[in-house]
């Protein structure tokens, strides 16, 4: 009694190009975490030479601020998760700290887990 192949072969998994993320968004995520890291590296050196001068920098750093958060919001998307970094910008001291490479970590680490979650839902159950 031989066994055909069709019989016992296993369920076909997903494939990787089918659980990966196109092309575009992966590059749009790369932008952004780069963007993040560059806006967070001025704000803390912009901060860091203006200690004495607050009064003349603060509405400098207030619409560089405004740009980032629109750019990073059109990079990455239109995530909750980037309004608390955003508003921590806006708070006078508080752009010492890398606020937008966090949030924009925190974005990506939540769309991986949304893409395990896709992916494991819809992967045939044996």
């Amino acid at each position: 009694m031989a066994l055909s192949a069709t019989s016992t072969a296993m369920p076909a998994s997903p494939s990787p190009e089918a659980s990966e993320a196109p092309k575009g968004v992966r590059y749009r995520d790369t932008f952004g975490v780069l963007l993040a890291l560059l806006a967070d590296s001025v704000q803390f050196g912009t901060t860091a030479l203006t200690l004495g001068a607050d009064q003349f920098a603060l509405p400098a750093q207030l619409l560089f601020s405004c740009a980032v958060s629109a750019l990073l919001m059109l990079m990455m998307g239109p995530r909750w998760q980037l309004l608390p970094a955003a508003a921590l910008e806006f708070a006078p001291g508080l752009n010492v700290f890398p606020t937008f490479t966090a949030g924009t970590l925190w974005v990506l680490r939540k769309k991986q887990k949304e893409a395990k979650a896709l992916a494991a839902k819809s992967e045939p159950e044996a």
